[in-house]
């Protein structure tokens, strides 16, 4: 009797299992919601479409209580309190639009870069903060991808000019005292000159 009722509880809990299998398949297929409470992770192995070796949708605390999508081990997306973050940094929009409702357009500024005399200058983000130790020039800039722009502030109280020159289209040698800035756009090659502030 004792053998007969764990052997239903047993059908009883593999006939649940296979309901929310089948439950899962059937909202692929028609794209309809399942609502599953206290789902602390779903991990789905194999290939899941152009995903290998796994594609994951988890929360964990190793990021900051994040809700994480990760292909293998790698983090794709991070949603956390406060928004969604980009671990790989790219994200690329095929078609269409991007439009902001609401908020703003925030641009972190780089870390200030010292330049020489002569230097090349290397930015790291859209907004590059530079600086000098005495006044000086450079013409110089390592080339950009295609439709990337580019803000550079002197944050020093020295002057610099950027010459136009060989890949800087210039309207023509700029001089940025402090807080000057000009913004450029790469065409993959050159970088050209799009406004100069001198502030």
């Amino acid at each position: 009797m004792k053998a007969d009722r764990t052997a239903n509880r047993i059908l009883i809990v593999f006939a649940a299992c296979l309901l929310l299998l089948f439950a899962l398949a059937l909202a692929m297929v028609v794209g309809a919601e399942v609502g599953i409470t206290n789902l602390t992770g779903l991990h789905i192995s194999g290939d899941f479409g152009t995903a290998t070796p796994s594609f994951l949708i988890d929360r964990t605390t190793a990021s900051g209580a994040a809700s994480e999508v990760r292909v293998a081990t790698t983090p794709i997306t991070r949603i956390t309190s406060t928004g969604l973050t980009l671990p790989l940094g790219n994200l690329t929009l095929t078609s269409g639009n991007l439009t902001m409702t609401a908020g703003k357009q925030i641009i972190t500024p780089a870390t200030k870069i010292t330049m020489t005399a002569g230097g090349t200058l290397t930015p790291v983000s859209t907004f590059q903060p530079i600086g000098a130790g005495a006044a000086i020039g450079f013409s110089a800039i390592t080339a950009g991808t295609a439709g990337q722009l580019l803000i550079i502030e002197n944050q020093d109280n020295q002057a610099i000019v950027i010459t136009d020159t060989s890949t800087t289209m210039l309207s023509g040698n700029i001089t940025l005292g402090q807080y000057d800035t000009i913004a450029l756009i790469s065409d993959g090659t050159n970088w050209i000159e799009l406004y100069t502030c001198n502030n």
